[in-house]
């Protein structure tokens, strides 16, 4: 018998391994979402598949930036900024810029490691206890750099990553060649980091769905959120058309769209899309030794046993989620520039994914408790690393829901109240 009941308000990776810790504290949970699970545009399904530790600084830094806006005035560039008078952008510009400069930037880089450190032990906990099939891979990953510039600095990442207690190992282009001997590859060097892989996307997704049903838990796909009943500071539940979600919490982790819900509450979340695509290409020949990142090109490779994904770009602030052949064929190029035998099938805008990944103004998760509705919680906010803090952001929302309270910095530097009591 379980007496606390929980209604989840997305289906991706932080929904559903929230769904798994709070089913393992005898929560009874209801999950709902949009879509279909796995969902054609989700985040969770289409991204690279990366476990990246290695992604310890926020997003929110001032090289970061310098990029960005480099970018946003270079045509057919892979990452930038798609300007629109917006105000709901505008304001967003403004946080990012504050942001960008702030004194905590290193307190907020060593809290990230944690999270990334702790999600990587939850992601084998969950493997070893409950799910054999998550599909995860933990070998390593490899930031390729093609230019002197780009090398010194993925050098300067390394030694900081070894501070943290993230192990990095500098490449020289020969070391990268004895691992891929049968793939002609062209760089400067390369950086490795062993704590960080992959899973494939989809199966973790599935498999995670397939243990919940069986444990209990109710999913109920293409169901939006269409309104709320309340009563005074709490959700009595969420209404989608004529149906009701009654619960003792409600829990929004809906990726980039958990603003746009949050806003028929009456309250905020600072979000803004930062759009992705990308498509796989058949294995028909040598395939890449380990997920790999393309530094001075923006692109992601991740080698599965069947298949290898090819992902891209981030454009902030676009949410048309056309895929264009040109982006599509810039990937290619790219990656035949680096890796000019590396089999890449030609990409077509009808079978490939396009995504909008959830990106606070500080580059940081968002997860915690609404100061305005007393059994609001959300999880969002994770940029390009869903993936990699999907289990702990899962466990930390499980831990809030229980009342047990979570560490300091993860307080300090997650909390929805940090932006103020819009939410």
């Amino acid at each position: 018998m379980r007496d606390k009941t929980t209604v989840i308000i997305g289906g991706g990776v932080t929904g559903l391994f929230t769904a798994y810790f709070l089913v393992k504290k005898g929560v009874e949970v209801t999950v709902i979402d949009d879509g279909t699970i796995p969902g054609l545009h989700s985040c969770s399904s289409g991204n690279a598949g990366m476990i990246v530790p290695s992604h310890f600084l926020p997003l929110a830094n001032p090289d970061t930036l310098k990029e960005g806006l480099r970018g946003s005035f270079t045509p057919g560039s892979a990452f930038g900024i798609h300007w629109s008078v917006n105000s709901d952008l505008l304001r967003w510009l403004a946080g990012y810029l504050r942001n960008s400069f702030s004194r905590v930037i290193p307190a907020k880089t060593e809290t990230l490691a944690a999270l990334h450190l702790e999600s990587r032990d939850l992601f084998q906990l969950v493997q070893s206890a409950d799910i054999p099939d998550l599909s995860l891979d933990l070998t390593g990953l490899v930031m390729v750099s093609s230019t002197r510039k780009s090398f010194d600095r993925e050098k300067r990442s390394a030694d900081q990553s070894i501070r943290l207690g993230i192990p990095a190992e500098v490449w020289s282009p020969d070391t990268f060649r004895s691992l891929n001997a049968h793939i002609d590859a062209r760089l400067t060097g390369a950086v490795f980091y062993p704590l960080d892989g992959k899973v494939d996307p989809v199966t973790m997704l599935l498999s995670l769905v397939n243990w919940l049903k069986a444990n209990g838990v109710t999913i109920i796909e293409n169901c939006p959120v269409t309104g709320w009943k309340t009563d005074d500071h709490q959700i009595i539940a969420a209404k989608s058309d004529d149906r009701e979600f009654i619960a003792d919490d409600f829990l929004i982790c809906a990726g980039d769209r958990s603003g746009l819900i949050t806003k028929l509450l009456g309250c905020e979340i600072p979000l803004q899309p930062g759009k992705g695509i990308s498509f796989d290409s058949p294995n028909s020949g040598p395939i890449l030794s380990h997920p790999t990142l393309l530094q001075d090109h923006h692109v992601a490779i991740t080698p599965y046993e069947k298949y290898t994904r090819f992902a891209g770009d981030f454009l902030l602030g676009n949410r048309n989620n056309r895929v264009t052949q040109e982006r599509l064929t810039r990937i290619r190029q790219s990656t035949h520039q680096v890796f000019p035998g590396l089999t890449v099938n030609q990409p077509f805008a009808e079978t490939s994914w396009s995504g909008f990944r959830p990106v606070s103004p500080d580059g940081m998760p968002i997860i915690g408790r609404s100061k305005k509705w007393s059994n609001l919680l959300t999880g969002t906010g994770h940029a390009m690393m869903g993936i990699s803090l999907g289990p702990v952001s899962g466990s930390i929302l499980s831990d809030l829901v229980m009342g047990i309270p979570v560490k300091p910095d993860y307080e300090r530097f997650l909390a929805p109240s940090r932006f103020g009591n819009s939410f």
